[in-house]
Formats: structure tokens, sequence, C-alpha cells
């Protein structure tokens, strides 16, 4: 029986981020995830990595202050991956007066360390470039950070495999029981049963936390959580501009209109409470018109459910002071215990965002310093993800990439450096040309690339790849899934089936 000092259920960004940390403070580590990486919740997101201007309104400084020093040391270790935004917030006088507006945006440049430039107001003349239904009177520019939640998580899961952790997805977790030894874990793989023993356990799996506390029945009280549902829509681009758009509804949710893959806008997040956890979060008919009839609202459009490429949907977890609904935060909270009979620590986590998740990971593993003495010091704050360079974003990568393979297409290279950073040299190796990337599998998705997927980052079927790793799923017609599918072997519905609540 393999033992282990932490042993990590759940592999989302939070997870996977755990075993880094621990890994690299010398801690022996397994993660067991019961899918794919960062296949809920953490590829759910709004896709921002951003402070939270709307959590101002409810007095949480520290909160925003913590995710703005978090955005700044992201945009020096996974610039790659973390492109600054400029978004524009139109007043509704009616939702929220100007002066409120200004003063929020002037405290959220105050909070916010040195590295993005500062909020304006916009100028006559840019109120009515902005495609809006009717022209604002008045709007203001801040900046936040666009990212690929996906990518990020498989970033930081590729640096704990660096620093030894032993990451096993697809193996769900059947039973945890406390012994002498240490929690004793079995999980369920395509190989077969393993069973590991670990000192200590971290069990961080977002909304599922409450079910496997059960099933497992857990020797200490179950943590009282809510659920949030947060969808979102991906419709053909709204309105002209590389901008972003924090348009205030009526109900007074801020909801983003977010330039999306060159040809189309990303619009969201609901917040609706949820009180049970499906296998599969789906948008239901009412977010999606909810958020429709907003997009139509707001610009003058007349978008029914045809015209959406595709939606998502994911839930999390609620702290205990948290209560559904518009105000609800991204605070978290840390549930410690120790099982009274062998004094095995055990943690879990609810709440937390997709942009603190490194200090929040920080501190789940600082609470394991009493049990494990030798551990050493937090380090994640200075270290970059696999495939970045400190400062150098997906452009200057980019323009590194083709100068060296001038005979590959530009449009791939922009796609390789994006994702994978200075990784891309991993993946193209030898290679000079896109004709020695091995057969074409469908659109610019050619062989090299799956087999580099399958091989690298733990890859095992076909919706790992197109519609998490590269994102070119939901992008392809009929014809390019017929054939995608018949390539790796499996069917598979079309997206607009498989992906999009009608």
């Amino acid at each position: 029986m393999e033992r282990y000092d932490l042993i990590i259920v759940g592999g989302g960004i939070h997870g996977v981020g755990a075993a880094c940390d621990a890994a690299g403070r010398g801690l022996s580590v397994a993660l067991f995830e019961k899918g794919d990486l960062g296949a809920q919740t953490s590829n759910s997101s709004t896709k921002l990595i951003h402070g939270g201007l709307r959590y101002l309104e409810s007095w949480e400084f520290s909160l925003v202050h913590h995710a703005l020093k978090e955005q700044k040391i992201l945009l020096k270790n996974a610039r790659h991956l973390v492109d600054p935004l400029p978004f524009v917030i139109p007043i509704e006088p009616k939702v929220r007066p100007k002066w409120l507006v200004a003063a929020g945006i002037k405290l959220y440049d105050t909070l916010r360390p040195i590295g993005l430039p500062k909020s304006r107001l916009l100028k006559t003349a840019e109120l009515e470039r902005l495609s809006l239904a009717q022209t604002p009177p008045a709007a203001f520019c801040y900046y936040d950070c666009q990212t690929d939640d996906h990518r990020l998580t498989i970033s930081d899961a590729l640096l704990a495999r660096q620093m030894g952790a032993q990451i096993f997805p697809r193996h769900p977790v059947t039973s945890v029981v406390s012994s002498s030894l240490g929690w004793v874990v079995q999980s369920q793989g395509l190989s077969g049963t393993k069973t590991v023993v670990g000192k200590s356990l971290m069990v961080l799996t977002g909304p599922w936390t409450c079910g496997l506390w059960d099933a497992w029945q857990l020797p200490f009280p179950r943590p009282q959580m809510s659920f949030i549902q947060g969808s979102h829509l991906i419709v053909p681009q709204c309105y002209k501009g590389s901008h972003a758009m924090a348009y205030q509804n009526d109900d007074g949710r801020l909801i983003f209109f977010i330039p999306y893959q060159q040809n189309y806008t990303l619009v969201g997040t609901t917040d609706w409470a949820v009180s049970s956890i499906p296998a599969q979060p789906k948008i239901t008919p009412q977010e999606r018109d909810y958020l429709l009839n907003i997009c139509n609202k707001a610009f003058g459009h007349h978008l029914g459910p045809a015209d959406i490429k595709h939606a998502y949907a994911g839930i999390r977890s609620l702290g205990p002071s948290e209560t559904p609904g518009a105000r609800s935060s991204r605070d978290y909270e840390i549930y410690t215990h120790t099982c009274p009979k062998h004094a095995h620590p055990f943690l879990a986590l609810s709440g937390g965002k997709l942009t603190t998740w490194r200090h929040v990971c920080e501190k789940l593993v600082n609470k394991l310093q009493p049990h494990f003495p030798q551990m050493g010091p937090a380090w994640t704050q200075d270290k970059v993800l696999p495939g970045a360079r400190p400062g150098a974003s997906a452009t200057d990568l980019f323009l590194e990439l083709a100068t060296d393979f001038p005979m590959m297409p530009a449009g791939i290279l922009q796609r390789w450096a994006k994702n994978y950073g200075l990784r891309t040299y991993q993946l193209i190796e030898h290679r000079q040309e896109l004709g020695q990337m091995g057969a074409r599998v469908a659109g610019d998705l050619f062989e090299r690339e799956v087999e580099f997927l399958i091989q690298t980052e733990w890859a095992q079927e076909i919706d790992d790849v197109l519609f998490r790793r590269t994102r070119l799923g939901w992008q392809w017609d009929l014809t390019q899934f017929e054939a995608a599918s018949l390539w790796f072997g499996s069917p598979l519905e079309h997206p607009a089936q498989a992906h999009v609540c009608q």
C-alpha cells in the first residue's frame, strides 16, 4: 500500500493548487479526481482574473485587495494565460448613481498594486461608439484581466507533477477510512482498485463536498453549505471593440460582456440558488432567457436560443456567512478537523474564486505545518507556471515562435503560444512545418497536438481535447465534428445538442 504525507480528493483549481504547494514544500502528495482535471466548476467561470468590483458594495475590501494582489502575481507568473482587458461600465442612474460608481472605481484603483492602467471617465464621442441600444449619460473604463480557467488549472497541475505530486484523474474515491496508519483512501480507476494511505487528507471537491462527507461517514460534523449556479452564454459578437463591458442590470447585478475568441461574446454570469448538485450542471431555460434578454436590452439585438453558439454552467459552494443571490461573494472558509481516534488532520474548503486560488491553497497547506514540522516555507508566489516566461505575454512568445518556425501558419502558432507558451517547443520538437505534425484530425487540430495532450496533460477522451484543452470543439460545424469523432474512435453529439440547453 502506497503511503503519502497528504492525499487530496478533488482535481479542480484548488485541488491541483494545494497539491503543487504541498509537494513544493517537501510533502509526498497524491491527488484523486473522479473525472478530468478541472472539468467542473474550475472550467465554468467567467474566465476573469479580477478583484471583483461589485464586492466593494458589501465592504469586502480585504477580499478585493487580496484578489488584486494575486492578479499582479499571475501577470508575472502566467502572463501568456492572463491578458489585461479594459472594461467599460455604463452608468445606469436608476441602478447606481454616477458618484457611487465613481467612488467604487476610485477605491478599486487604490486597492490595486501598480501594474495596470488607472480608470478614467469616457469622453462623449466614446460613449456614442459603445454600440449600446441607448447612449448612456456617462461611462467609466477600468482594467481587469481575462484568462482560460481550464488552461490555468492544467498548468498548475503540470507544476504539481514537476514538484513530485502523483495525480490520478478519472479515479473516483469510493471510500475513506481512518486507521492507525492514517487515512486509508480507496479509488476505482480503469485499471482497477487503488488503495493508498495518507497522514493527512484534504477534500477540495467544491459543491460535492457535503455529499462525499455523508457517503464516507466522516467522524466530525458536516459543514453547512449553500450552493449557487453560475451560467454563461457564448453568442456572436455583440458589439464593436476589444473592450469588455460590465452592464448594470435592473436587478442590480453586473452582467459581463467579454470578447471571446475573436468573433464571439461571452455573456454572464447568473447567480441562482440550487438545492441539489447534478453530476453535470447545465444552464436552465430560465437562465438562458435571462441572459439573452439582458443582451437584447443592452444592444438592441433580437438574439434567441438558436443564436447561442455554446453555453455552460458551474456550481460553487458558499461559505457559512454567505447567502445565495446577487450579493454573494467569492470569500472562502477552511474547515480543519483532527480524527478523534487517530489524530490525523483533515481539511475541507468552501467558497473561493479563481483569481485567489494560489493564496487560498497557500493558506490550506499552512494549516499542515504543526503536523509536518519539516515542511518547507511557502514558495508559489515567485514560481512561474510551466510554459511561462516572467512577464512575457502570449504575443511576445508568438513572435519568438514565428521567428523560429517561419513555415508554421501564424494563426496556429498564436493559438499554441496562448495555450502552451514555451511548451510549444516541446509540442513541435524537430518539426518545421505543419505537414510534419501528423494527420489532420479536423480544422487546425493535428495528430501531434492530440498526442501531446494525451502524453503530457492527462487527456483521455475526446471532450478533454476538444472542449477543454483546446476549446476548438464548440467552434466547429457538424462535418468537422464527425471527422474528429471518427479519428478518436468514439461517437460524440454535436455541441448544439451536447452542450447547449435548447
